[in-house]
């Protein structure tokens, strides 16, 4: 057969497993939206002439990486189920005649119009939305940025590229699932249950200290900047950790719980312990995502609605003065700007350096301050 035989067998199995499929493509479309549009906001098209515009860039660029690696674990997790339900299909492929290398091509076409389908909506989609969520952040923040076209061509070549590494590895997970099960063992695959799952010693005692080491750098940040570094470390710590723990973690409590006789062997525990023993090892992944989007939504809430309603108090501690001058010119070229700004003024001030600090071991950044507010320039 030729490859584009394998091609209209692809197409024809999307289009007859549509209520299977459809599902797993509205969630590949959904995290290519958010992760383009987070990547598009960190490449900075509408902040250029904002006050603040690297701080702004750093967190968006941090927020990237974390959707990033929520979007590949999310995505493994859902092909998974799609695998699991398609068992019966290529066991009767291959019952009908159909070598596995055969079946490998129909896998590997029926990636590819995913894959496109997948890019191709979401990147679409991520464009209209983009000037949405802009104005949405222009607002919540009282900041001023300028739209401009929102496609980028970095943020679709990262989002290519990443979802195309994703989708090779769900390829992967599923061409291994077909080379290592007999043509029956596929046919009745759906409707097998659960095995129980094997203790993984050693995964759940690195989700206990990932995720231990991720909530000792959220509580030992000693500066805003210092907690800007930290805190997306402790996340992607935190979520590596849940899930190491829900998948792991998890089954070694409910075995711990299984081997003490006078616990296990009543008869409320004895059914709510061996059932969840058996379906833990398919459900762990998605209690880890339920987990981490809860407390994420929660966590983006409440630190909005603190900045949002101490925003006066946080520009005050920040910004204790009306007027700041900063500069790494040293005090002559402070002076030079100073001078010509006051020589304009109806009322002449004169400023004074209030401190001098060191940006890098190279250069020195002075501030100049000013307690009373300066007269309007002519």
């Amino acid at each position: 057969m030729n490859n584009l035989l394998y091609a209209r067998l692809a197409k024809t199995n999307l289009s007859k497993n549509r209520q299977n499929i459809l599902p797993y493509l509205l969630s590949c479309i959904g995290t290519v939206v958010m992760f383009f549009i987070m990547d598009t906001l960190a490449q900075g098209s509408g902040f250029d002439s904002m006050i603040g515009k690297d701080t702004i860039l750093t967190v968006m660029g941090m927020g990237t990486y974390i959707i990033g690696l929520f979007a590949v674990i999310f995505l493994i997790y859902s092909n998974s189920f799609l695998a699991k339900r398609r068992k019966k299909e290529f066991g009767l492929f291959q019952i009908l005649g159909m070598e596995k290398k055969h079946l490998a091509k129909i896998l590997f076409f029926e990636s590819l119009y995913l894959w496109a389908a997948s890019l191709g909506i979401g990147i679409l989609l991520g464009v209209l939305l983009y000037r949405l969520l802009f104005l949405v952040l222009m607002k919540l923040t009282g900041l001023n940025g300028t739209i401009g076209f929102a496609f980028s061509a970095k943020a679709v070549g990262s989002t290519m590229l990443l979802f195309g590494l994703t989708f090779v590895i769900n390829f992967l997970l599923s061409l291994r699932q077909i080379h290592v099960s007999q043509p029956v063992e596929l046919l009745h695959g759906g409707a097998q249950g659960e095995r129980e799952p094997k203790t993984k010693l050693l995964t759940a005692v690195l989700g206990f200290m990932l995720l231990g080491v991720g909530y000792y750098l959220a509580l030992t940040c000693q500066s805003s900047m210092d907690a800007l570094d930290k805190f997306f470390n402790a996340i992607a710590l935190v979520m590596v950790g849940t899930y190491c723990l829900f998948s792991a973690g998890s089954i070694a409590f409910l075995k711990i719980l299984k081997k003490n006789k006078n616990y296990y062997y009543q008869t409320r525990h004895f059914t709510s312990i061996s059932g969840m023993l058996y379906r833990m090892k398919q459900n762990a992944v998605g209690l880890a995502n339920i987990c981490i989007l809860s407390t994420g939504v929660l966590l983006v809430i409440s630190i909005s609605t603190c900045l949002w309603t101490g925003i006066e108090e946080v520009t005050y501690t920040r910004f204790p003065h009306q007027i700041s001058i900063e500069a790494n010119t040293g005090v002559s070229g402070i002076m030079k700007t100073v001078e010509p700004v006051s020589q304009k003024m109806i009322e002449e001030v004169k400023t004074g350096i209030i401190s001098i600090w060191k940006k890098s071991s190279s250069e020195k950044s002075m501030k100049v301050i000013r307690d009373t507010m300066l007269c309007l320039l002519l």
